[in-house]
């Protein structure tokens, strides 16, 4: 039951690391995305 239980622990921990280093590399994506569409859009 223990392992079972910190096998559970050891997931969200990984899932939670995952996302925050994922975060700031989907943010830059999207701002570089929207300062290019706005740049195409202006010429």
């Amino acid at each position: 039951m223990m392992g079972l239980f910190s096998g559970v622990l050891i997931a969200q921990a990984t899932q939670r690391l995952t996302v925050l280093a994922v975060a700031p590399v989907a943010a830059l994506m999207m701002r570089n995305m929207i300062m290019f569409l706005l740049l195409k859009a202006r010429n």
